[in-house]
Order: C-alpha cells, then sequence, then structure tokens
C-alpha cells in the first residue's frame, strides 16, 4: 500500500473537522489554503466543538480514495487516448481534437501561447493533480456559454470509454490511476529552518496540519479569522470616529454604538454643503470663485430690473384697456358708415368714401397736392389746375367731385375714426416691444443656473417669461384690425413678478461670496478639511454599523468559548502518527530507488542520503549530504535545478514500487535545468515509457530534440521505444490548434517539403484573382524554403554531424558526409533563388512572382537534393572505411621502410590481409 493510502485511512479515523483538513491539503499541494477553505475549516471545528451552529451546505468530508492523483479507489491499467470536444477552456479551440500514443512517449510541444497550458490543465483537474489550484477561465473575447469541460477517450484494459470532464463537479475517480507530475508534485520541500527534505507522496500533509490544527486552536481564542478588527479606508486617522473604531471592545454598548455611527438627512445635506464650500474655497482658486459669482450676481440684478420695469409696463395693458382701444375703433367705425349712407354719391366706381383704402388715397393725393404740385395752395386747387391723380385738366363735374370729397372727409367722423386707429395702433407697438426671452438657449441655462441656488427662484423667471409670451401672442391676435378679434376675457393674464425671488437669489449669491472669502483664510480652510474629514468618516462608520456590532458581539462571545481551547489539545499525536507512517514508507526499498534514480539523472555527484527526523507534527527524511566537510543546510548548497532533480528522482523511484504501470504525465519538467540535466532525464523518461504511458507537455525544442534522440538510440539497442509529437499553434483568436507531428524548426527536410506542397496548394486559387495577397503568402513560403535550405546542409548535406539543438557532436557521423562541387552550386542557386523572393528584398513594385507550379517545382528540387544526398551515406562510408583501413603486402615483399618507392608502385593489397 502507498503512503497517500495511509495517510487516507488515518485521516479518517481523527476528528471529522481535522479529517476534512487532510483532504483540502492533500487537495492544495504546496500552496496554502485559500481563505474560504480555512474559513470552512475553522466553522467546521466550530461546530464540532459546540461553539457555533454548522453554516448551511457546510459538513466535514474525509479524505477517501479517487479523490487524488495515484490514489485511485481501484486501481486498473489505465490510458489516455484523446482529449477532444473542449469548450469554454481559455481560447482553446473548440473543434481540436489531441491525440496520444498508447504506448511510448507522446510530446506535446506548443511555444508559448500556444494552448499548451489550457490541455495541461485539464489534465491536472480531470485527474486530481496536487498542482490544480488555478481555475480555467473562458475565453474573455467570446460569449460564455457554461463551464470547461472537455471529453477524455481513455483505455482500460482492452476497453475504450470517453469520460466528460466538467469544472467545478467532481471528476471520475477512475482518472487518478494517472499520475501527473510538475513543480508542485515534487516531494522536495524546503521546511521553516529553510533545510530540503524529501517526502514520500502524501505525507506532506502532517507537518500542514500541525500548523493548521495550531492556527485554528489560536483563531478560535482570538476570534481574528472570523471577526477581524472593523477597518475602513475611508473612516480616516485623527477623527472621533477612527477613534471609537480602535477603542471597541467588549464592554462598547449598543448606545455607544448608536450615537457614534448615526447619520441623519440633516447630515447628509451638511456634508454636501462643507464639501461645495471646501472645493470653492480651496486658496488657489478662491479668488477666481468669488469673481465668477460676483459676475453672475451682477447678471441676476439685471434680471431683477429687467423684470421690474417688464412687470410695469405690463400692468398697463389690461383687459379694460384693450377693449376700451377695440371698441372706440368699433363705434367711430360705425359712425362714419352712417356719414358716408347720408351722403347720396353718384360717383361711378364703387366703394369712394365708404372704404379705408379710399380714404388713403384721398390723404395721399391731399398730401401730394398741398406739399408738392400746388406748395401754398389748399386742396383741392380747382380753378387752373389739374388732376394731381391723373394730371387732366378738370371738368366742371370733377371739380365738383373734389369739393364734394373735400367736405366729406372733413367730416368729424373720418377725424375721429382716424384718431381711433391711431390709438390701436399704439397700443399694438406696445405691446409688440414687450421683450422676452423664452425659449433662447442663452436665458434657459441662466433660469439653470439661478435654479441651483433656489429652484423656485428658476421656475419662476421661466415661467413669467413664457407667460408674457403667451399674453402677448394673444392681445398681438385682438389689436390686429384686419383679423378676427378675441375676447379679452380668454386671453391668459399677465404672470406675477420674480424679482423678490430673484432678489433671494442676489442675497444668496452675495452671502456665499462672502463664505467662500471668509472660508479661503488658511487657518478657516484647515478648520473646515477637518471637519469634512470628521464628516466623511462618520458617514463611512454608519455603513459599517453592523460590521461594528458584530464585532463587538464576537468580543462578548470569546469570553464564553475558552474553555472549548483546551479540547483541542497538542499536535503530539499528529507527529506520532506522522512518525510512524513515514518510518513504515521510507522503506530501503525506496531510498535505493532514490539513489539509483538520482544516479540515472546524473546527480550523482550530490551524495544524498536520507535521515528520519520529527518535529511539530512533522516526520520527514532530511537530505544530507554525505561526507561534507563544512556544515551547511542542503538548501544553501543544491541550486533550484538541483532541487528540481532530486524531486524528479523522487517522482520516479515511488514509480518504481508501484504495483502497475499506468500512464503518467509531465509537464515542462525540465524546467530551470541545464542541458546536461535535459539530456539525462529525456533519456530516462524513454526508459520509463518502455513500461508504460508518458506524456510530456513541453515548450522546450531541446528538450523534444533529447527524447526522440533517446528513443532512437534505444531502437538502435534493440528496444523499441515508440515516440509521438504533436505541435499546438495560436491564430490571431484561438489556440490549441492541434497537428500531428513535430513543430517546424524539428520537422525533417522530407517533412519541410510535404509541408511547403501544402501551402502552395493552398493559395493557388489567388494566383489569378487576388495577385497582392498571393505574392505575399509566395514570399512567405520562399522564406520557409529557404530554411529548409538551412535545414538540409545541417541534417543532410553534414549528416547532423552538428545541430543547432544538439549539446552533442556526433563525429561518428562524420565517416558518411561528402560534399561535391555540384552540391555547392546547387545549393548556392536554390538558396539565391529563395532569398530573392523571401519577404524583405526590394521588388519592382509591379513584379510577378513565381507562379505556384514553378514554386512546386523549386520545393521539389531541395527534396532531390536531399534524396541524393541520403543516397551516397553508404556509399560514402564504405569507400572512407576502405581508404581508412590498414594497407598489407604480401610476404615477402619489402615494406615500405625497406624501399619506399618500390612500394607506392605495387597494386593495393587485398583487404583482410596482414602484414608478415
Amino acid at each position: 500500500m502507498a503512503a497517500i493510502d495511509d495517510v487516507i485511512a488515518w485521516a479518517n479515523t481523527i476528528p471529522a473537522w481535522q479529517g476534512d483538513a487532510v483532504r483540502r491539503l492533500l487537495r492544495a499541494g504546496d500552496i496554502e489554503l485559500s481563505v474560504q477553505d480555512y474559513s470552512e475549516v475553522l466553522s467546521l471545528a466550530k461546530s464540532e466543538l459546540g461553539l457555533a451552529p454548522l453554516p448551511a451546505g457546510l459538513s466535514a468530508i474525509p479524505p477517501a480514495s479517487g479523490m487524488f492523483s495515484g490514489a485511485p479507489a481501484a486501481r486498473t491499467a489505465l490510458k489516455l487516448i484523446s482529449i477532444s470536444d473542449i469548450h469554454n477552456v481559455n481560447i482553446l479551440e473548440s473543434g481540436q481534437t489531441l491525440p496520444f500514443a498508447e504506448n511510448g512517449i507522446t510530446v506535446i510541444y506548443g511555444d508559448n501561447g500556444a494552448g499548451k497550458s489550457g490541455y495541461s490543465r485539464i489534465l491536472k483537474l480531470a485527474c486530481q493533480a496536487r498542482d490544480k489550484d488555478e481555475r480555467i477561465i473562458p475565453n474573455v473575447f467570446a460569449p460564455v456559454t457554461g463551464s470547461a469541460n472537455a471529453l477524455l477517450e481513455v483505455k482500460e484494459g482492452n476497453a475504450s470509454r470517453t469520460i466528460r470532464w466538467t469544472q467545478g463537479t467532481d471528476p471520475d475517480p477512475i482518472l487518478t490511476n494517472i499520475s501527473v507530475f510538475d513543480g508542485r508534485c515534487s516531494r522536495v520541500i524546503t521546511d521553516e529552518q529553510n533545510e530540503i527534505t524529501y517526502l514520500p507522496y502524501g505525507c506532506d500533509v502532517f507537518p500542514k496540519l500541525a500548523k493548521l490544527v495550531t492556527k485554528v486552536k489560536i483563531d478560535i481564542e482570538s476570534g481574528v479569522v472570523t471577526s477581524p478588527t472593523v477597518q475602513d479606508n475611508a473612516v480616516l486617522e485623527g477623527t472621533p470616529s477612527a477613534a471609537f473604531l480602535r477603542a471597541l471592545s467588549a464592554s462598547t454598548t449598543d448606545q455607544d454604538i448608536d450615537a457614534a455611527t448615526t447619520w441623519t438627512l440633516i447630515d447628509e445635506q451638511l456634508l454636501a454643503e462643507k464639501l461645495e464650500l471646501a472645493r470653492t474655497s480651496e486658496p488657489k482658486n478662491a479668488l477666481e470663485e468669488v469673481k465668477q459669482l460676483e459676475q453672475f450676481g451682477k447678471r441676476v440684478s439685471g434680471a431683477v430690473s429687467n423684470a421690474t420695469d417688464l412687470f410695469a409696463a405690463c400692468s398697463l395693458l389690461t383687459n379694460n384697456a384693450v377693449d376700451s382701444v377695440i371698441n372706440e375703433l368699433q363705434s367711430a367705425k360705425e359712425a362714419r358708415s352712417v356719414a358716408a349712407s347720408m351722403r347720396q354719391s353718384t360717383d361711378p366706381l364703387p366703394g369712394v368714401a365708404s372704404t379705408n383704402q379710399w380714404e388713403i388715397l384721398y390723404q395721399a393725393a391731399k398730401k401730394y397736392s398741398e406739399e408738392v404740385a400746388y406748395l401754398g395752395d389748399t386742396f383741392p386747387k380747382i380753378p387752373d389746375a389739374l388732376c394731381v391723380l391723373c394730371q387732366q385738366p378738370l371738368s366742371v363735374a370733377a371739380s365738383d367731385r373734389f369739393a364734394r370729397f373735400k367736405i366729406y372727409m372733413e367730416d368729424t367722423t373720418s377725424t375721429v375714426l382716424a384718431a381711433k386707429r391711431a390709438a390701436l395702433r399704439s397700443m399694438h407697438s406696445k405691446v409688440e416691444s414687450l421683450g422676452c426671452y423664452a425659449g433662447a438657449v442663452s436665458f434657459e441655462a441662466f433660469c439653470d443656473q439661478v435654479a441651483t441656488y433656489d429652484a423656485n427662484a428658476g421656475e419662476s423667471i421661466r415661467s413669467f417669461h413664457a407667460a408674457i409670451a403667451l399674453r402677448k401672442t394673444a392681445m398681438l391676435g385682438m389689436l390686429d384690425e384686419s383679423g378676427n378679434s378675441l375676447d379679452s376675457s380668454s386671453m391668459p393674464p399677465w404672470p406675477h413678478s420674480p424679482a423678490t425671488s430673484l432678489e433671494g437669489v442676489v442675497n444668496t449669491i452675495a452671502q456665499k461670496a462672502a463664505t467662500i472669502t471668509k472660508a479661503a483664510k488658511p487657518e478657516e480652510y484647515q478648520k473646515l478639511l477637518t471637519l469634512v474629514s470628521h464628516l466623511n468618516s462618520r458617514k463611512a462608520l454608519s455603513l459599517r454599523k453592523a460590521d461594528v456590532v458584530k464585532y463587538v458581539n464576537r468580543m462578548k462571545h470569546d469570553l464564553a468559548i475558552s474553555h472549548a481551547i483546551t479540547t483541542i489539545g497538542t499536535t503530539r499525536d499528529i507527529t506520532r502518527h506522522g512518525t510512524a507512517l513515514i518510518k513504515n514508507h521510507l522503506t530501503p526499498e525506496l531510498a535505493n530507488a532514490l539513489k539509483d534514480e538520482l544516479d540515472r539523472l546524473g546527480a550523482s555527484k550530490l551524495p544524498i542520503s536520507v535521515k528520519p527526523t520529527g518535529g511539530s507534527g512533522e516526520t520527514t527524511h532530511k537530505m544530507l549530504l554525505v561526507d561534507a566537510t563544512v556544515s551547511a543546510l542542503t538548501s544553501q548548497v543544491l541550486s533550484e535545478g538541483e532541487a528540481r532533480v532530486i524531486g524528479i528522482a523522487g517522482f520516479l523511484a515511488e514509480l518504481q514500487l508501484a504495483p502497475n504501470g499506468n500512464a503518467i504525465v509531465l509537464d515542462d519538467p525540465v524546467s530551470s535545468l541545464d542541458h546536461n540535466f535535459v539530456v539525462k532525464i529525456a533519456s530516462r523518461l524513454a526508459t520509463e515509457a518502455l513500461a508504460r504511458q508518458v506524456i510530456i507537455f513541453t515548450h522546450n525544442i531541446s528538450f523534444l530534440t533529447e527524447l526522440e534522440d533517446a528513443c532512437k538510440n534505444l531502437a538502435l539497442e534493440g528496444t523499441s521505444a515508440e515516440f509521438a509529437v504533436h505541435t499546438l499553434r495560436s491564430d490571431n483568436r484561438t489556440s490549441g490548434i492541434s497537428t500531428n507531428g513535430a513543430p517546424w524548426y524539428n520537422l525533417s527536410v522530407k517533412g519541410r517539403a510535404h509541408y511547403l506542397d501544402q501551402c502552395v496548394n493552398e493559395i493557388k486559387p489567388l494566383y489569378l484573382v487576388d495577385s497582392p495577397k498571393y505574392n505575399k503568402e509566395a514570399a512567405h513560403i520562399y522564406g520557409l524554403l529557404r530554411e529548409s535550405w538551412e535545414a538540409c546542409i545541417e541534417v543532410d548535406l553534414f549528416y547532423s554531424v552538428v545541430c543547432r539543438y544538439r549539446n552533442s557532436i556526433q563525429i561518428s557521423k562524420l565517416d558518411e558526409v561528402a560534399i561535391e562541387d555540384s552540391d555547392v552550386h546547387c545549393f548556392e542557386r536554390n538558396y539565391s533563388n529563395a532569398s530573392r523572393w523571401m519577404t524583405g528584398h526590394d521588388k519592382a513594385l509591379k513584379t510577378n512572382y513565381p507562379s505556384p507550379q514553378d514554386i512546386l517545382s523549386d520545393i521539389n528540387a531541395l527534396r532531390e537534393f536531399s534524396a541524393s544526398i541520403r543516397k551516397r551515406y553508404d556509399k560514402t562510408k564504405k569507400e572512407r572505411k576502405s581508404k581508412l583501413a590498414p594497407q598489407t603486402v604480401a610476404v615477402g615483399i619489402p615494406t615500405v621502410a625497406d624501399n619506399p618507392a618500390t612500394v607506392q608502385s605495387l597494386p593495393q593489397a587485398r583487404a583482410g590481409t596482414r602484414h608478415a
């Protein structure tokens, strides 16, 4: 039985709240429990101790098999087949399927941001790894349609099945058969004394539980966690409210709280008033503020004068005055009509002396005669005169007619009618001259500003001018002689003057200016700021009244719970059981397995042994530097990378003793390691892949190369180790797009050529319809083609003797390397051609890029060159070995030392013969 299984069994025998804490600690791994987790553990402890009721929906859940990676409820042979149907996982493409080889190593390679972390997080959460503190968030740039979820296909024995994983729900416990490793799964920890120690998986829970139990005991005693001191940044230091908060105690009464936290509408109004005064009386701004107030006060005073004058003018234009003018005009018209009817007119045209138009004509003729035509003579001038209208000599009949006209026009009714019409026009002019500003933008803004001082005054002046405008329109309609006269009783009344309310505003403005001037004085301004601070703090405190009450009640309650602390006891039992369990599982077999793994990982220079030690709830096997001559903490000697290697060694050592060969998942296992360790770990994982499925997530291209080489080396030794690579990439919107095979920089020349063929086929449709886009894509392809020629030189021509991502030089391959003149010429020609068309070289504006067929031909040239080089390997190796073989001669033939010239002229001896 593994150590984690014993930990689970023991956790179900201790107090329920402590068992629940063990479950949470195991899940948290090497990170601190969240505030919520600890709060719930504390609530469980209080409930079990009878100090508080159990919160609704909360219950103690001890750990159980099937809750943690590597500790399944039922052990079974399990392999991962694929992850698919992904939704709401970062920005992973939902339609992707990420497959895993059933045997050997599967490497999931991806650059930063390619989506590698999204896939690894799914496995960590689904397999219940220790590193799962981080919740998966959905794509923040797309609508959220639910929780993160994915479909995992697994193989249990020979039967395949699918498992839907959904974040926030309990995963299928069968997945805990899969062991997941990353930095947080390391069994190497640094304790409070800064010493590096090693613990079997799960055994690190004892010191953590001891620490947590101690904290619970302290917090139950002090009440710090559930009811922290009431604090509020808005309650400023130096105010009575702050002093009240500091002085809170169990003796604080409800009356004290009410007195300190009461906040009324009057207080709110006072605060608003003082805040505004503080803003306007700030010494740098006060003078300008007062100046603006004085200017506005003058505008309001002007409005008072205007309203007073306007009201006085309106007061004279009463309904009676309007009725009198209209009635008198009507009477004059009627009298004039009577006079006209009494005159027996024989005039040839109608309307003479009976229409207003005729009277106007007569008056105009009279004025022209007396002032222009016959200056000094009265109108009409009859003897020896021409008609002023037709300018013809007047006949006797015409002279008589003008005489009658004069008598009629100088009749009294005509004079009276003219006077009444003049009175009507005069009143019309007075009404029309009444000034009002209703509707004007500047006037409305003025009214709004007045309303900030007195809402009634602002509405009063607005209503005053609106009513005048309405009355004015109605009066002008009545005083229009040609229109239809209205009844004066139907006209709206003149409004009341707003002068009184506006005068109040003037006084308010003056008072405000005086208040600002006074408050701007340094000592007064400081007093004002202090008052504002007190008011703001009091208001903030009023909002925290419930917290204050809760805190005080908790302090009172603490007096009643101190006797329960002793029931928790000490952590001695935790320490004792931890000691026994760890001694039981840190067997010589595990110690030897650990040493073996350290040797295989190249850490043999660290002669580390393990030694049992105990503390408060803690029993570990401390790592010692054997034969060290100077006493020092291991954490001061080992680097971060070396400590990580020890962690990997511990993980693999426990796998050696595990009863099954289930899959393992490793997330960036070589992070922070140098190349020497990378090579060793790659070789070790390749060996492990012979016994179990190994899935590795990495962004380290060198590590990928070393893993591939390690599998090849095993194959050369006669042991088949399968190796599969899937590359992840991202585009502008999504990530996690899976491609079967290695990344571009790790592809063979043949693989690159195939990829470039696909690229050309994709842009073929653009060649005839979208030249700019085609040229852009073609330039990109030629850039990749140039890189491929460079790779061809490295991989094929120089047969990977030296590789960019490998630390070693494979000298043994030099036997197969041969370079001919034609190789150089072919490379230079094709490399130059690719460079010519790639992005980065200036082209003529209308340069036509090669056609798709031409590009495919250029790619094929690479493919043929690579194939021709590879065909030479065996031939070159044979020829080179033949030339390098020792030359022999037949028995009795002189050696070179005897007669060099003779030997040189002889044919080469047959291979395989030896010197005599």
